[in-house]
């Protein structure tokens, strides 16, 4: 969201906070994507939240620069089905990865009467990562057994994941006459978030997001 009508002579800054709803994923390299296919498995969005602050800047009645504070959480699921070789056994389950990041938006907003829309850069730095396998194991004869496994996701060394991430965001909303506001946007990860020296396997984060704002 951002500020509306809250500039005056004394001052050009105003300031607001927001929250809402992540619908977080990965981009993939085209060799994951196909095992994924080959597999039988899909990529799932991973519903979160982002929550933050931001101050705004007018530099004129249309334009300002909004920068803030974003608690986000991000990551991806993979629904998956297979059987095991050589047993007349059946897998399925879920797999997913959360990653929370604290982020530093800067966007560049341009205002139309109570609409507006904006863009800009964002860095983040992950704060912490889990992820969960779940699931279960058919064996054919009636016996079925659930699995479930789980562990903090590594950061650094040669097969972790960076703590540095950055991309851009685009956004757009509507200013309601109260001090609320209600926006959607969409994180456009540029880093991969993998440890390796072969650019031609990646994992970038994906946000669509939907937020609820308001202004001081």
């Amino acid at each position: 969201g951002y500020s509306y009508g809250q500039s005056n002579e004394k001052s050009k800054v105003s300031y607001g906070v927001k929250a809402g709803i992540n619908v977080a994923s990965y981009r993939l390299n085209s060799e994951s994507r196909d095992q994924l296919k080959e597999d039988g498995s899909s990529l799932l969005p991973r519903i979160s939240f982002h929550v933050g602050g931001y101050a705004d800047l007018s530099v004129t009645d249309a334009f300002s620069v909004q920068a803030g504070l974003t608690l986000s959480s991000k990551g991806n699921k993979v629904r998956y089905s297979y059987d095991d070789y050589g047993f007349d056994e059946e897998i399925s389950g879920t797999y997913t990865e959360k990653l929370l990041y604290l982020e530093v938006p800067v966007n560049a907003i341009y205002k139309a009467g109570r609409f507006y829309a904006g863009a800009g850069p964002y860095v983040g730095y992950a704060l912490s990562g889990k992820w969960k396998d779940k699931g279960e194991t058919d064996y054919g004869d009636g016996d079925v057994e659930s699995f479930s496994d789980s562990d903090k996701i590594e950061f650094g060394g040669d097969e972790g994941y960076k703590r540095i991430d950055f991309g851009v965001n685009v956004l757009a909303g509507y200013q309601l006459k109260s001090k609320i506001s209600i926006g959607v946007g969409y994180g456009l990860g540029l880093s991969n978030m993998l440890n390796r020296d072969d650019n031609s396997w990646f994992s970038k984060n994906r946000v669509f997001s939907l937020s609820v704002g308001y202004s001081f």
